[in-house]
Order: C-alpha cells, then sequence, then structure tokens
C-alpha cells in the first residue's frame, strides 16, 4: 500500500471532515487515478444543476397574478409620468 502524503494525514487524522476537504481529498485521488476526473467532473455538474434549477423553474413557469399585477401598476406608473411630461 502506498504510503500518505502528509495532507492526507492531516485530513485522516481529523474527527469532523467537511465536504471541501472531501473534495480536496479527491482532487489528490485524480492526481493518482485519472479516473476519478469522472467522478470530479459528475460531481460539478450535479452542483451547477442544483443552482441553476430554481432560474429554469422560474423562466419555465407561466405568468401568475403577482406579475400580471406587477405589469399593470408598471405599465400605470410609466402612463402617469407620460402625462406629466406632455403637460409641461
Amino acid at each position: 500500500m502506498e504510503s500518505l502524503s502528509s495532507e492526507e494525514t492531516a485530513i485522516s487524522g481529523k474527527k469532523d471532515i467537511g465536504f471541501l476537504d472531501r473534495y480536496h481529498a479527491l482532487h489528490a485521488l485524480a492526481q493518482k487515478d485519472r479516473s476519478a476526473d469522472w467522478i470530479i467532473f459528475l460531481l460539478q455538474t450535479l452542483m451547477v444543476l442544483i443552482e441553476v434549477s430554481p432560474l429554469v423553474a422560474k423562466l419555465l413557469s407561466p405568468r401568475g397574478a403577482y406579475e400580471k399585477c406587477f405589469s399593470l401598476e408598471e405599465l400605470r406608473i410609466v402612463d402617469e409620468y407620460g402625462n406629466i411630461d406632455r403637460q409641461d
């Protein structure tokens, strides 16, 4: 079995290993074993999908009552200020 590097030894000695420690350990493994690159790619893709999913859901959902009300209010304000400009 290969000997552990100082970074791996420091991580393995911790009781509370967080996500970032695990991520760094995965990158250290990827330097030794190229097949771990696929795991890193899949994890990064999963994180991006999780972050982007609320935006995609909002863009794909139909307009609701709030958006319609906001549009009407916005038109009212624009019309009100437009009439003020025409009176001057």
